[in-house]
């Protein structure tokens, strides 16, 4: 995964830098985030993002671009605890929340994404991509007690897939 990256990122400098069509973009964004497990104890939380990108318009095709960069992410979850209960025979997707306290997730990452936009139409354009996200922090926070157990067993680098419309307002600016 990680010279696929690479490789993708150096061609896309290299046609940027061959063709001089290359801008330099900004990104700042946020969102609901929302986890599902076998229990219903996740409820929805946030996440935020900002960052930088370089773009280049692939002149064959109008309205098409290809982009890289890095962008830093944050997002917290809260959810309940299950309660511990020895010997309950219970079944396993019915088993009980304890919903006297809620726990808050929360990640930091390192994001190095890379997107192909289309601009279907004049008001509206589709956007896909992959994303290489390295976990900078991540730990489960107990209100509490402040404490924040980080004994948990996180994958460092995760690929994530995105596909989603964008809006643009302007040259320079569009809403993702």
């Amino acid at each position: 995964m990680k010279y696929l990256i690479n490789i993708v990122t150096l061609l896309v400098f290299g046609l940027a830098t061959a063709s001089g069509q290359i801008s330099v973009n900004t990104s700042v964004g946020g969102g609901g985030l929302f986890m599902d497990g076998f229990f219903d104890n996740y409820l929805s939380g946030y996440q935020v993002h900002a960052g930088g990108e370089i773009s280049y318009k692939i002149k064959w095709v109008e309205g098409l671009s290809i982009g890289t960069g890095l962008e830093i992410r944050y997002g917290q979850i809260n959810f309940y605890d299950l309660l511990r209960e020895s010997g309950s025979g219970q079944n396993f997707h019915d088993h009980p929340v304890d919903k006297s306290e809620k726990y808050r997730h929360r990640l930091l990452t390192l994001d190095a994404p890379l997107r192909i936009r289309y601009k279907a139409f004049g008001f509206m354009g589709v956007i896909a991509g992959l994303r290489a996200s390295y976990l900078l922090d991540g730990y489960v926070l107990i209100p509490s007690t402040g404490i924040k157990n980080r004994n948990l067993t996180y994958e460092k680098f995760v690929s994530v897939g995105e596909l989603g419309l964008f809006f643009p307002i302007g040259d320079r600016f569009s809403v993702a």
